[in-house]
């Protein structure tokens, strides 16, 4: 699992700002995003399961408990990922 300054490298290397640990917004899924988002990282750098993304993009969408939908889960990972 990647460490949060090698997200907020990466991060940087986007153009985004860095995460704050105290600013981690109250999402439901905030953990699930987290876990999909170190999967990406770890698809796109370094060559990581590409079925684990799947996997783990369909896990947060198929969760009663949030309210992600597919499209707007596709908008987060295109905005956060492939800018």
């Amino acid at each position: 699992m990647l460490s949060i300054s090698e997200i907020n490298d990466y991060r940087e290397s986007k153009g985004r700002d860095p995460i704050q640990l105290h600013k981690l917004p109250k999402d439901p899924a905030a953990e699930q995003l987290q876990e999909l988002d170190h999967a990406t990282i770890n698809m796109i750098n370094h060559g990581g399961s590409e079925q684990l993304v799947d996997d783990l993009f369909q896990q947060i969408v198929d969760d009663s408990s949030n309210t992600w939908t597919q499209q707007s889960l596709w908008y987060r990972q295109l905005q956060e990922h492939y800018k």
